[in-house]
């Protein structure tokens, strides 16, 4: 009964510390995912130089 009890509280102690040491040494997060890179296509591109112009049509000065 003694040597069962020592099992079990040497059992409990190990359970303790991995919850101890998980919280006051938390694993390292994961790395962020990459950004996604996505081909502009002309449509945007056409936006992008309207948006640049100041909204107004390019040949219209």
């Amino acid at each position: 009964m003694h040597t069962q009890n020592r099992m079990q509280q040497a059992a409990l102690l190990q359970q303790q510390r991995l919850v101890l040491s998980d919280f006051y040494e938390p694993k390292k997060p994961e790395p962020e995912p990459a950004p996604r890179v996505v081909p502009v296509g002309s449509v945007e591109m056409a936006k992008d130089r309207w948006n640049r112009s100041g909204g107004e049509h390019p040949h219209s000065i």
